[in-house]
C-alpha cells in the first residue's frame, strides 16, 4: 500500500491520506467511470472522495499524497464545463510537490485535438511539482473511442498499473449478497401526477415523423437504411433556443411491451402502473440521482434504467453474486470473462444479449428489484444535431436520423433510442428533450465561404447551415458554400434533394456527391460481407428484383475526401485564401481522410511544404475554423 494513504471508505471530511478523485466530464462517461472507480479504491482499502473538478479546493490539492483525474475532452479541444476553473486555478500557480498524481483522458482520435483537456491538466499538475504515479511512456494514460473495443481496454491497462504503483493488494473478491444501495416499499398511490422527467429537460410535441428514405434498399446483411425526419416544437416549459450547429438531446424510452414482458417473466410481482417509494438504504452512500424517491415501475424500467442495454463486467460481477444455483454460477463466471459458449454474448454481431436477456436466461440468479436500481446503468440522452435554421423555422427544430439497426445471431436489433424515434413515437408524442451547445464554431456573418463535408445523417448540421444562408440571400450578397455529401446510393439515399438543388441553382452552393453502394471495410479479407465480388453478385441480384433501379458501378471508390483532393483550386482559394470555414460531420473513419486530402490541396494548389500545409490547418482548428463532429 502506498505510504500514508489509510484504510477506510469513501468519506466526506478530507485529510492528506485520502485520495483525491475528480473529473471533468461532458456528457457523463468520465463522471460515470469515477464514481465507479470508487468502489474500486474501497475494495483495496483506500479512503476516496470522489468529485468534479471545480469542486475541488486547491489546499486540498496541495496536501493530498495521491490524487487521480479522469477527464474527457470536448468537440475542438475544449474543457468540458466542469473542470475550467479548476484549470485556471492550476495556471494561476500553486505547490503541489507533496502530491502524486495521475491524470487518464478520454478522446476520441477522430478529432485532431485528441484527448487535449487531459493533456493540458497533467502538464499544469507537473508544472505546479506534482509527481506522476503512471508513466505515460509505460502504459498509455489515454483511451480512444475510435479503437477497435473502444477506449475501456486502455482504462483497464491503465488502472493495473494505478494500482500497481499504489501498492495496493488485490481485492478479494466479494463473496454472497452485499446490502441494497436502495430500497423501497410499495405506494399506496394508485398513481402519479405526472410521469418521470429527467433533470434538465422540457417537453416537446412531436409534429411529424416522415420516413425520407420510403424506397431504401437492403444492405448486402439485410439491413434496411431508413433516414428519419422528425419536427418537434416546444410543448411548454422554458423555450428551446439554439443556434447553428446545436443538437437536440433527446431521452429515449424502453418499449413499454418489452418492459412489461419483462417484469411477467422475471418479476410478476409487480407491474408498469405500480407506484414505489425509493429511499436509500442503511449502507447507501445516497439517492441515485437517475432514480426519483417516487416513481413508477415502468417508468423506472422504461425511462430511468438501461434495461435492453450491452452488459458490462461490472454488471456480470454483480449478477453473479445473487446464484443461487453452482451451475448458473459457473456460468455466470464464464459469461464474465467472455469464455466459453457465453463468448458471442457480448458481439453486437453476435447473439448480442441485452440485460433483459442475460436476467431472464439466468433465473437462479436474478436479484432482488431493488437491486437493480444499482446495477443497471442510467439511460441516456442521444444527441442529434439540429437539421433546421432558427431563421427559416422559428419555434421548431428538425432532426434528420438514420436509426441504428442492424442483424445478429439472435435476429435483427435496433438500438434503444433507433428503435425510439424509428418505431415508436408518432405526430402529437410529447416527449423530453434539451439543447445541447455545439462546439461547432460559426463565422460572425455571411461573407465567410463555408464548406460542409458530411456523410449519411451528418448532413443533418449542414442542412441548418445551408438553410441560414438561403435566408440572408434574400436580403443581399453572400459568400460561396460547397457541400461535400456522400451516401450509399443516389436514387434512394439522396436526402433534401429537391431543397439542396433549389439552393444550388441560386448560385452561391455548389454540391459534390459521392455514392457508395457499400463501405471500404465492407470488401476487406474476411470482412463481414465477403469478396467484393460476392457483393457485387448481391447488388446484379438487386439489379434484376428493381428492374434496374439498383446499380452497381467502380464509382463505389469515389469517397467525399476524394473529391475534396480533386477540388485543388477551388478549395485552396476558399479555405486558405479567403479565410473561409470548414466543417466535417460523419463516421469517426471520415474526419482524418478529409484532412489529409485538404492538406494535399494546400501543397498542390499553394506550392508549399506538406509541413507548411499541416501548420495551416493547425492554425485554422485553433482559429475555430476547422470544426469535426464524429461518432
Amino acid at each position: 500500500m502506498a505510504s500514508g494513504v489509510m484504510q477506510g471508505g469513501a468519506v466526506e471530511e478530507f485529510d492528506e491520506n485520502t485520495v483525491l478523485l475528480f473529473y471533468g466530464s461532458e456528457t457523463g462517461t468520465a463522471e460515470r467511470t469515477a464514481n465507479q472507480m470508487v468502489e474500486e479504491f474501497e475494495k483495496r482499502g483506500l479512503k476516496v472522495k470522489c468529485m468534479a473538478a471545480d469542486e475541488v479546493e486547491l489546499d486540498d490539492l496541495a496536501k493530498a499524497k495521491v490524487a487521480v483525474g479522469l477527464v474527457a475532452t470536448c468537440g475542438q479541444g475544449a474543457l468540458p464545463a466542469n473542470i475550467q476553473e479548476f484549470h485556471k486555478s492550476l495556471e494561476a500557480g500553486a505547490d503541489l510537490s507533496k502530491t502524486k498524481y495521475s491524470i487518464f483522458g478520454l478522446g476520441d482520435s477522430a478529432y485532431y485535438f485528441y484527448c487535449k483537456a487531459a493533456k493540458e491538466i497533467d502538464e499544469l499538475m507537473s508544472k505546479c511539482g506534482a509527481q506522476q504515479i503512471v508513466n505515460p511512456k509505460v502504459v498509455k494514460c489515454d483511451g480512444d473511442a475510435s479503437a477497435g473495443a473502444g477506449w475501456e481496454p486502455a482504462f483497464e491497462e491503465w488502472s493495473e498499473e494505478l494500482w500497481k504503483q499504489l501498492g495496493t493488494p488485490a481485492p478479494k473478491e466479494q463473496e454472497g449478497v452485499l446490502p441494497p444501495q436502495m430500497i423501497y416499499n410499495i405506494s399506496s398511490d394508485a398513481m402519479l401526477d405526472k410521469r418521470y422527467e429527467p433533470p434538465h429537460s422540457v417537453p416537446v410535441e412531436v409534429v411529424k415523423v416522415d420516413n425520407i428514405t420510403p424506397e431504401a434498399k437492403p444492405m448486402p446483411d439485410g439491413r434496411i437504411r431508413g433516414f428519419v425526419h422528425v419536427v418537434f416544437k416546444q410543448a411548454g416549459g422554458a423555450p428551446l433556443k439554439y443556434a447553428l450547429g446545436d443538437s437536440l438531446m433527446l431521452y429515449p424510452s424502453n418499449d413499454s411491451a418489452e418492459v412489461d414482458k419483462f417484469l411477467r417473466t422475471n418479476y410478476p410481482d409487480l407491474t408498469s402502473n405500480l407506484v414505489l417509494n425509493i429511499k436509500a438504504g442503511p449502507a447507501s452512500k445516497g439517492m441515485l440521482e437517475h432514480v426519483p424517491a417516487e416513481c413508477t415501475v415502468g417508468d423506472i424500467l422504461g425511462s430511468c434504467l438501461d434495461l435492453f442495454g450491452v452488459p458490462t463486467k461490472r454488471f456480470y460481477k454483480q449478477l453473479e453474486r445473487h446464484a443461487t444455483d453452482p451451475k448458473e454460477k459457473k456460468e455466470l463466471g464464464l459469461l464474465k470473462k467472455g469464455e466459453g459458449k457465453f463468448k458471442d454474448w457480448a458481439n453486437a454481431w453476435g447473439d448480442c444479449k441485452t440485460i433483459a436477456d442475460v436476467i431472464t436466461a439466468f433465473p437462479k440468479s436474478r436479484p432482488p428489484f431493488e437491486y437493480l436500481l444499482e446495477m443497471i446503468p442510467q439511460l441516456q440522452a442521444r444527441s442529434y444535431s439540429i437539421a433546421s435554421s432558427p431563421t427559416m423555422h422559428p419555434g421548431e427544430i428538425h432532426l434528420c436520423i438514420l436509426p441504428n439497426t442492424w442483424n445478429t445471431n439472435s435476429g435483427h436489433r435496433y438500438g434503444t433510442a433507433g428503435n425510439f424515434v424509428g418505431n415508436m413515437v408518432k405526430a402529437g408524442d410529447v416527449v423530453r428533450g434539451a439543447i445541447h451547445v455545439s462546439a461547432m464554431q460559426q463565422p460572425d456573418d455571411h461573407s465567410k465561404p463555408q464548406v460542409m463535408v458530411g456523410i449519411g445523417s451528418g448532413l443533418a448540421p449542414f442542412m441548418a447551415f445551408v438553410q441560414e444562408r438561403a435566408m440572408a440571400a434574400k436580403k443581399g450578397k453572400v459568400a460561396p458554400m460547397r457541400l461535400y455529401f456522400g451516401n450509399r446510393f443516389e436514387e434512394t439515399e439522396y436526402l433534401y434533394r429537391k431543397e439542396l438543388e433549389s439552393y444550388e441553382k441560386q448560385g452561391w452552393l455548389t454540391i459534390r456527391t459521392a455514392w457508395t453502394p457499400f463501405a471500404p471495410f465492407d470488401i476487406q479479407p474476411g470482412g463481414k460481407f465477403g469478396t467484393e465480388q460476392k457483393v457485387k453478385a448481391f447488388y446484379a441480384e438487386e439489379s434484376k428484383k428493381t428492374g434496374g433501379k439498383v446499380k452497381f458501378s467502380n464509382k463505389y471508390k469515389t469517397f467525399v475526401q476524394d473529391l475534396v483532393a480533386q477540388d485543388v483550386s477551388e478549395l485552396a482559394d476558399l479555405l486558405h485564401d479567403q479565410d473561409g470555414y470548414i466543417y466535417c460531420c460523419g463516421n469517426r473513419f471520415m474526419p482524418p481522410a478529409v484532412q489529409k486530402s485538404l492538406q494535399q490541396c494546400f501543397v498542390k494548389g499553394k506550392g508549399i511544404s506538406a509541413e507548411a500545409a499541416e501548420e495551416k490547418i493547425v492554425d485554422m482548428y485553433i482559429r475555430g475554423r476547422y470544426n469535426v463532429e464524429s461518432w
